[in-house]
């Protein structure tokens, strides 16, 4: 928040080169990053607190991945206005925001960010697009946030069956705010392809191929999708085939 807070008040300047900044963020000493939750050991948290774990870590992951964006692809080096590191900083900025409204839920249940094992894939798909600022478009909001908004409604459903009311609230909030996220990404991979004279949906398909060569698993969330700009054009041909 205090990021963003100086970016806005014109106290924070983007620049610098590539070799200023590290492959991946800084992290806190826990939770441990595994690659096989289920390989990691018994896991005592009930399953509410999992699912809040877990969501929470992606929470983390998504403003580390978009301070990673700001700082990596400037805005000068790709011929971008003002308006795209404001729509970045304010994506990072909610996704810090969701972080700790889920760090308080689970304290509230009196646990907390870092008491079970986490996933490295999200890492992982950072450092896979650092070259290139449309795959880091695609992965990041236009498919990681777009899953969001297809997982979101289950989520909040098995929260549901479980009499997790306030738990539920607090995930039915987050989604709802993740469409203006993938908004942001349909705008700015939209404009870059444009200037590059690219067809956006072909673009798209490819760089999702290149990093997720299996394709994209449904169900989606064809209306909320819809809302945030995403055509079906974009989705529906990349649907895994087994």
């Amino acid at each position: 928040h205090e990021a963003a807070a100086a970016w806005k008040s014109g106290r924070l300047a983007i620049g610098g080169t590539e070799d200023d900044l590290p492959d991946l963020p800084a992290r806190p000493v826990h939770p441990h990053l595994v690659d096989k939750i289920e390989e990691s050991g018994p896991v005592t948290l009930s399953k509410e607190l999992q699912m809040l774990h877990a969501l929470a870590h992606i929470e983390l992951g998504a403003v580390d991945n978009y301070w990673d964006t700001v700082a990596r692809f400037s805005p000068e080096e790709h011929s971008l206005p003002r308006e795209y590191v404001d729509d970045l900083v304010q994506v990072a900025n909610d996704e810090a925001r969701h972080f700790g409204w889920l760090d308080a839920e689970m304290k509230r249940h009196g646990s907390y960010y870092g008491a079970m094992p986490a996933h490295k894939r999200l890492l992982s798909h950072a450092r896979n697009t650092q070259e290139e600022l449309l795959a880091r478009l695609a992965v990041i909001p236009l498919v990681q946030e777009a899953r969001g908004l297809d997982s979101g409604p289950r989520l909040i459903a098995k929260l549901k069956s479980m009499k997790a009311k306030e738990s539920a609230r607090v995930v039915g909030q987050i989604v709802e705010e993740e469409e203006a996220h993938v908004r942001v990404g349909m705008r700015w991979f939209t404009f870059l392809c444009e200037k590059q004279y690219l067809n956006p949906a072909e673009t798209f398909h490819k760089l999702v191929l290149e990093h997720f060569p299996r394709g994209l698993p449904p169900p989606f969330a064809e209306e909320a999708r819809r809302r945030a700009g995403m055509p079906p054009e974009f989705y529906r041909p990349l649907v895994c085939k087994d």
